[in-house]
């Protein structure tokens, strides 16, 4: 892989763990806003929870902001 396309990868990957342990990555689509799969949030999401975010070696806490009507059908993961 190019090594510019991997660098760049790094900066917008933001790792996600859940409290269910489940654990998975997501990226930026925005300055502090991530795009990750459902199934990476479903448990956190029910029990209203938040999510530990890793980026650029830093742990935030972070949380759901809003699910498609029927993430189950669209989580293509």
């Amino acid at each position: 892989m190019d090594d510019w396309i991997a660098e760049n990868l790094k900066e917008c990957t933001v790792r996600l763990q859940g409290v269910d342990g489940e654990l998975g990555t997501g990226f930026f689509v925005a300055p502090g806003l991530v795009l990750t799969c459902f199934h990476v949030v479903k448990a956190t999401h029910a029990q209203k929870q938040t999510i530990v975010a890793e980026w650029q070696n830093q742990q935030y806490s972070a949380c759901v902001e809003a699910l498609p009507n029927n993430p189950e059908i669209v989580d293509l993961a």
